[in-house]
């Protein structure tokens, strides 16, 4: 079996050690280290190379979002799943933009985060329900409602088939076989998803149709 390989980026000491133990009950999954700073974590994550990182976003020294960014900036085949306890636009929205393969909050049962580690690992989206709950409510409070928002996507139908799949979880591989087409045909699809909604990563992506309502889960 091949293992999954996680760093833990936290600054509480008892948090972290809980995330170890998570992440070490699974038999694909181990913790390769633990960093309680946004900078060690910048440096344990180039030096070791995880395929995940587990990545609090209020960090001493270097924030989360910072240290995401330059992981990401030096190695792109790391995920970075953020697990935090703060859900405020200035820690959200920042995170989206960041790169981030999905977010967390703290009190998520050792499941929910061995299964975003996976996840994550695959490339597939990682939004827990509180987190997606949130976007929901916040989308429904004033302004233009989500219906009108969605008209101004101009989706084909195969772009809502890739994004409806998209944010349920499915990596580009399970995308292909649902829909039968071709791996790159995926990769083409979002590209010009990401261009439609003026973002740069998946998580973003997904972000903005459950904002906008134009899919739901």
């Amino acid at each position: 079996m091949s293992q999954t390989s996680v760093l833990i980026v936290d600054d509480q000491e008892l948090m972290a050690e809980a995330l170890r133990v998570f992440v070490d009950s699974a038999d694909d999954l181990t913790c390769v280290g633990i960093a309680h700073d946004g900078q060690r974590g910048v440096e344990m994550a180039l030096s070791l190379r995880p395929d995940v990182v587990l990545m609090d976003l209020k960090l001493p020294l270097l924030s989360g979002v910072e240290a995401t960014r330059r992981i990401l900036a030096a190695n792109s085949d790391t995920a970075v799943v953020a697990i935090t306890t703060m859900m405020t636009d200035a820690y959200l929205e920042p995170a989206f933009v960041s790169g981030i393969s999905g977010f967390l909050l703290k009190d998520s049962t050792p499941q929910e985060v061995i299964m975003a580690v996976r996840a994550a690992a695959r490339n597939s989206i990682v939004l827990s329900k509180a987190v997606r709950d949130s976007l929901l409510a916040r989308a429904r409070s004033g302004g233009p409602s989500p219906s009108e928002r969605a008209s101004t996507w101009s989706l084909t139908p195969r772009e809502i088939d890739v994004l409806t799949l998209l944010a349920r979880g499915y990596d580009n591989r399970e995308l292909s076989r649902a829909l039968e087409i071709s791996e790159a045909t995926v990769k083409a699809h979002m590209s010009s998803l990401m261009a439609k909604a003026g973002v740069t990563n998946r998580v973003h992506l997904v972000v903005r149709a459950l904002q906008d309502g134009v899919v739901a889960l």
